[in-house]
Order: C-alpha cells, then structure tokens, then sequence
C-alpha cells in the first residue's frame, strides 16, 4: 500500500485564479514542506513520481499548475504581467509557511526563472531554493525576441509555437501516471513570450552583479541540456550561496525522466530527509 496520501488541494489566488494543486503527504509527521513550480507549456502531473519520492524521504510536497497551464485557470499560456506568476508562488508560500518546519521551493525550467526572480526581489524567502536548468536563456528563434515586445502589445492574445524540442532523451520518458494528464502547451501567447524574456534579462543581470544571493540555492542542471545550456546556467553558482551541481547524462528535464530519483536523490542531499 502507498504510504503517500495524495489530496487535491486547490488554490486561488489574490486576482481571483483557482490554481489546481496537489499534496503529498508522508505516512508520518512531515520535517517541512516542498512546493514545486513546473516548466512552460507542461503541468504538475509530469511531477507526481517525483513529489511521491520527496513525501516517501519525509516532505509534505505541494505540486500546481501555474495560471494558464494544465488545470489551473486562466486563457492558455497567457500572463498579464511577470510579476503575476511570482505572486501567485509568493502567496502559496506564505500559506504553506510554518514557524515549525522548513519550506523548500523548487523550480524547474520557466518555474526555475519564476522562483529565482522571485527570490532575488525579496518575494519569496524559503529556507532553501532548488533550481532545475533554470531558464535564464533558452534556444528561441531570433525573430521571437526581436518582435516579441510588438506583437505582445498589439496582438497579446496570439499563440505562437515555442519550438521546444523534446526535454527528454529518446527510450527515457517516465509513463504518467495521470490517466487524465493535461495538454500539453507548443503554443504560447506573445505576451507571454515577451514577459519572459524581459524576465530572462532581469535574472542574468542579477548574476552580472555577483555578491550573495539571498536564499541559500542549489542548481541541478543535465549535461545533455539541449534547451537551456547548462553553460548558460553555470554562472549562477558564482552568486554567494549557491553551488551548482551538474546532472551527468540528464537532458532537459529531471523529473519526467526514468531516471527521476537520481536527481531527487541530489536534491535530498541539499534539503536533507526524514
């Protein structure tokens, strides 16, 4: 029998969004709690082997869909504003927060560039961060960049594919366990599009100017990164507080991979276990 209890526990935000969540709770008493903020395009059932692995190592884990994405509400891939995705995981963490128990926040790619933002602004202060090939650049077409900001505020609703590629080696894709996964995004709208990468300039100008970072940070990034490059990401682990550790033999995506518990294994090292 599973010792994980698995609850639906959805969320709505400040502006009035109802975020789809899940929780993983361990069979005893949890020594902290563990939110996990997806990719572009995907949703939090590519995480439910991973988040079952962090409640079996003793975390109460919180996986959601961000706004716009998989259940969670919201037209499909669309933000208003950057700023709306930290708040909504800046809100789940004051709600998760206990003065009893730690927080631990992880965000992987897009959810990575959300998380770190967040952080470096004073948004969010977990006890520690976990960064998964956190998406400080990423191979786009030149022409999405150059006219991102045009289209974004003339025609903000148009859905461009993202040309992602697939974020998992051939023969090494995790079966979902969602009989009812939702669709996956290749399409996002400009504005979006364009939110972001002002978000991409933002994050690599906080690691241009050193000094400490104010959440004690891992980065986990796969070698084989063929969507964000793991020297794109490296730099990062020149920031005081946050040591880079690369994922031998990982492509883009740790979580969704057969190889799943490797990377949880290095993420429980940093945030300890039960």
């Amino acid at each position: 029998m599973d010792s994980v209890k698995i609850e639906l526990d959805p969320f709505r935000t400040s502006d009035g969004i109802l975020l789809f969540r899940r929780t993983f709770r361990p069979a005893t008493a949890p020594i902290g709690d563990l939110l996990i903020c997806h990719g572009i395009g995907e949703s939090s059932s590519r995480y439910i082997q991973a988040a079952r692995a962090f409640a079996e190592a003793g975390w109460r884990t919180v996986t959601f869909d961000l706004r716009g994405h998989g259940r969670s509400e919201g037209p499909r891939g669309y933000v208003p504003a950057w700023r709306r995705f930290q708040d909504d995981l800046a809100e789940q963490v004051e709600g998760l927060s206990s003065p009893d128990r730690p927080l631990v926040v992880i965000g992987h790619s897009m959810g990575g560039l959300i998380a770190f933002g967040a952080a470096a602004a004073g948004k969010i202060r977990p006890a520690k961060l976990v960064l998964s090939a956190p998406a400080l650049d990423a191979n786009v077409a030149r022409w999405k960049r150059a006219f991102a900001p045009v289209l974004s505020r003339l025609v903000p609703m148009l859905r461009i594919p993202t040309g992602i590629g697939a974020d998992v080696d051939l023969g090494q894709r995790l079966a979902s366990e969602d009989p009812d996964e939702p669709e996956y995004l290749y399409a996002v709208t400009t504005r979006l599009g364009d939110e972001a990468f002002r978000a991409q300039r933002s994050a690599r100008a906080v690691v241009a100017r050193g000094g400490a970072f104010p959440v004690e940070t891992l980065v986990i990034h796969g070698t084989g990164d063929k969507l964000v490059r793991p020297e794109w990401c490296r730099p990062i682990g020149t920031l005081g507080g946050v040591s880079y550790e690369p994922l031998e033999g990982f492509n883009h995506h740790p979580f969704a991979t057969l190889r799943y518990r490797d990377a949880v294994e290095k993420i429980l090292q940093f945030i300890g276990r039960a």
